[in-house]
């Protein structure tokens, strides 16, 4: 699963793990993946780096935490670690879980302290998380249970992509004895929603995604040599911009980060 595993704050020291090198296998067809980067198709990278500007609820206990009001840079990937049970949102839009480290330095940012919580307010578990999961047509679905403080069940509803972006992600509390009715109720769901429930719009097949990226970017998509390793390595060290690297290279800014990643050369 892709978690934000460290980050950066805006005096430049990192927090967390930021020397772990995430790896997953592949999608089918498209290469194989070693630390960030991708061997032939950038779009499948699952690791990473991305802004996450930190601002808690000003009820909430984080809003006191050192890193509150940064601007933060995160990387985040597959690290074989479980997930914490709080979700951040970076700038761009994602919604990523973080390690169980990470979320011990930054904190829950929306969790308002309080003996009652709110109906739409999770309590802080109190027991194990137990988890079930399903993958189909190349996503993943999990349901989370957790024992909260107050005896009920932390609910945790997500479906996450093939690269582990969490795309839907539904939460709350639930007593124990509505558990089983809730779950007959969700089976009926579709048959209640059938018209709202459309089929979406066929996405463009793969040749013509790259086709179109490369009226851009002239080399997208395409594996990367030895010879370009070295040229860029040189060049970024040198203090190329990405956009002149991307220039230069005929690629995305993407692809070259996610190269330069995968060199070990940290964009900035």
């Amino acid at each position: 699963m892709t978690l934000i595993f460290a980050f950066r704050d805006e005096s430049g020291r990192w927090h967390g793990d930021p020397d772990a090198r995430p790896e997953k296998p592949a999608a089918p067809g498209i290469g194989t993946r070693t630390g960030f980067g991708t061997s032939a198709d950038p779009r499948t990278d699952s690791s990473g780096t991305g802004t996450l500007t930190y601002t808690p609820h000003p009820a909430s206990p984080a809003s006191a935490n050192p890193f509150a009001g940064q601007r933060l840079e995160v990387r985040f990937g597959d690290v074989g670690v479980p997930p914490s049970t709080t979700a951040y949102t970076l700038d761009d839009g994602r919604v990523l879980h973080a390690t169980q480290g990470v979320r011990a330095l930054l904190g829950d940012p929306d969790e308002i302290p309080g003996p009652h919580p709110g109906p739409d307010r999770v309590p802080t578990p109190a027991g194990p998380r137990v988890t079930l999961g399903l993958e189909e047509d190349s996503r993943r679905y999990e349901i989370a249970l957790a024992t909260t403080v107050d005896d009920r069940l932390a609910l945790e509803i997500t479906a996450s992509d093939a690269d582990g972006e969490i795309l839907t992600r539904l939460e709350g509390v639930v007593a124990r004895e509505d558990l089983t009715r809730l779950g007959r109720l969700l089976t009926r769901t579709p048959a209640l929603a059938k018209d709202l429930l459309k089929p979406a719009r066929p996405a463009k097949p793969a040749s013509v995604r790259v086709e179109d990226e490369r009226r851009h970017h002239p080399n997208a998509y395409k594996p990367w040599t030895d010879a370009d390793d070295a040229r860029l390595t040189e060049l970024a060290k040198g203090g190329a911009t990405t956009a002149e690297l991307c220039a230069a290279f005929g690629r995305n800014s993407g692809a070259i980060r996610s190269r330069l990643m995968k060199l070990g050369l940290f964009p900035e």
